[in-house]
């Protein structure tokens, strides 16, 4: 939630000129509607499995340094690959979130 927060604000900014890019890329997970941990999108504009030691890193900053619980869920949903899709064009981009957001509040209501 605090990535689709956060995704939402950057992608805004960008189409209101706040901030300038030649492209963004945003995070590619999906959780089953809550039914398990974010898992990678693996049609996504790039997916890809983090080798053994920068996962091993990734969990250690969640776990060491930020202090979250090794049985909560920002550890157990530190992914062992990172998806992003990428834009290059600040409508586009807004055009996809409000999509994305269209289609998950339809299955909220189903």
């Amino acid at each position: 939630m605090r990535h689709e927060e956060v995704g939402k604000g950057v992608i805004t900014l960008w189409h209101k000129k706040k901030i300038t890019t030649n492209s963004l890329w945003l995070f590619a997970y999906e959780d089953g509607n809550k039914a398990y941990h974010p898992r990678a999108i693996e049609k996504a504009d790039f997916c890809e499995k983090l080798p053994l030691s920068i996962w091993l890193e990734k969990y250690r900053i969640i776990t060491e340094i930020y202090g979250f619980e090794k049985s909560g869920f920002e550890a157990k949903s530190t992914p062992e690959k990172e998806a992003f899709w990428q834009f290059k064009d600040a409508e586009m981009a807004l055009k996809w979130f409000n999509l994305k957001r269209s289609k998950e509040n339809i299955i909220k209501h189903d």
